[in-house]
């Protein structure tokens, strides 16, 4: 995939500014997607820029941004959008489409989740390009740096991870819980995202596909 055009994207939440310094400190170009939540301080403005792409009706700047970033992604581009989160996690790749698999390996991480229970109801980022969203750590986690350069190395390389293992998230961990993330639970799923604020439910709840 070398000769292949990339696209970071950066920032879709306000609160995420770690990948944001990391792409700026390796010299990476960025398309850094929700400004005004930065300079607010804030996950978002009127609504989470995430859930927001391919909305047909509706008003509000995220709304309005989530239109402008997809009139700027060339549709040649393949994405990787870049994610951090609240909760204690390894870091992990996320598909909402099987065929991005192959693309996904490349980023080099073990753990890649197939969003077969969508919780952006399809109008995620990915959802409208072909691309994939990576959350590489807690918020302000020191080691997010050098993850983010060894996916960008990684993903510049192409070469597709062997070992890695497919999640499938089919639903939602409603009621708060002793639960550790990729650990099998006693109630036959993986918890994926448990304890994650920035959700109204607490987790996400899946089942591997493939190891």
């Amino acid at each position: 995939m070398a000769s292949k055009k990339f696209l970071f994207v950066t920032a879709i939440h306000g609160d995420e500014i770690s990948p944001v310094l990391a792409l700026a400190s390796l010299g990476e170009r960025q398309l850094v997607a929700n400004l005004k939540a930065i300079r607010v301080r804030k996950r978002f403005v009127d609504r989470d820029l995430n859930a927001s792409f391919g909305l047909k009706k509706g008003k509000g700047y995220e709304i309005s941004r989530a239109r402008k970033i997809l009139q700027m992604i060339d549709p040649e581009s393949w994405v990787v959008d870049f994610h951090s989160f609240s909760c204690q996690s390894p870091p992990f790749v996320i598909i909402t489409r099987l065929e991005m698999l192959d693309f996904a390996r490349t980023l080099g991480l073990k753990r890649i989740v197939y969003m077969k229970y969508n919780i952006k109801q399809g109008h995620a980022l990915i959802d409208y390009c072909r691309g994939v969203s990576v959350e590489v750590g807690q918020h302000e986690d020191p080691r997010i740096f050098s993850r983010v350069e060894r996916i960008v190395k990684n993903v510049r390389r192409g070469q597709p991870r062997k070992d890695i293992v497919l999640y499938k998230v089919n639903g939602i961990i409603q009621e708060p819980g002793r639960y550790r993330n990729f650990q099998l639970h006693p109630g036959g799923f993986v918890p994926i995202l448990s304890g994650e604020k920035a959700y109204q439910h607490y987790g996400l709840k899946a089942q591997i596909m493939r190891s």
